[in-house]
């Protein structure tokens, strides 16, 4: 499994491997495989990785060359678009504006992800290197660097092309930061902000999970990890975010 991810308690979407996708609308007590009839071949041979829920019912998945958007909670999936890399990042604000992002370069939509425009990054901007987290305030102008307390928290790729990080605004100041690390034990850590990423606290996951991909629900009240260990999709619910 890629990637998968909670809008609510209920509903969750499971991009996983061997070109599947999986939807749930009770807390995943059960899956169904999703219908994409209308997938083109751009997607084929590879898996889908990067994932936004803007809904319970509206959602993006990227793969392969390819961006796909559901409107029924992900029963049915449509291309709207194409590229020419391999996607591993989708975040939208609402149903026009969004971002996608490769291992190299990020790209903005203003209409629900049919045209993308790729962002011009000043050079200090180093999206490939691991421990760098980057913030603007004025649409991707100009970027400053997240001094987050994790200097001595080695961030580690588990599995090629999977997510390491995740990190969710809930508004100018409120935000968290989820990364995978091999320092000083390998696992998930959170941190947490509420003056926009001046000062971050450390959270911590009632129990240690050693591998995954992390995925935070747009009001930060939901965290999913695909524990690839195990093999079992995790839920944790942030007791703090009302």
């Amino acid at each position: 499994m890629a990637v998968a991810g909670f809008y609510d308690e209920k509903h969750g979407i499971a991009l996983c491997h061997h070109e599947e996708i999986h939807y749930t609308t009770d807390g995943g007590k059960s899956w169904s495989k999703a219908d994409y009839p209308t997938f083109s071949t751009d997607l084929r041979g590879t898996d889908p990785r990067g994932l936004e829920l803007l809904k319970a019912d509206m959602a993006w998945c990227c793969g392969s060359n390819a961006i796909f958007v559901t409107f029924d909670g992900g029963k049915k999936w449509k291309q709207i678009s194409s590229y020419g890399a391999k996607g591993r990042y989708l975040s939208f604000v609402d149903r026009s504006i969004g971002w996608f992002g490769t291992a190299n370069y990020i790209a903005v939509t203003v209409d629900g992800g049919e045209n993308w425009t790729r962002m011009t990054l000043p050079k200090e901007v180093n999206i490939t290197k691991y421990r760098y987290h980057y913030q603007t305030k004025n649409s991707g102008k100009t970027w400053y660097i997240l001094k987050l307390p994790a200097s001595d928290k080695k961030m580690i790729g588990i599995i090629p092309h999977t997510s390491i990080a995740t990190i969710r605004f809930l508004d100018t100041r409120r935000g968290i930061v989820v990364l995978y690390a091999e320092k000083p034990e390998v696992g998930f850590y959170i941190f947490e902000t509420e003056d926009g990423g001046q000062k971050w606290r450390e959270e911590k996951l009632p129990f240690r999970v050693k591998a995954g991909s992390p995925f935070l629900s747009r009001d930060g009240k939901y965290l999913t990890i695909n524990d690839i260990f195990n093999k079992q999709i995790l839920l944790f619910r942030h007791l703090s975010v009302r």
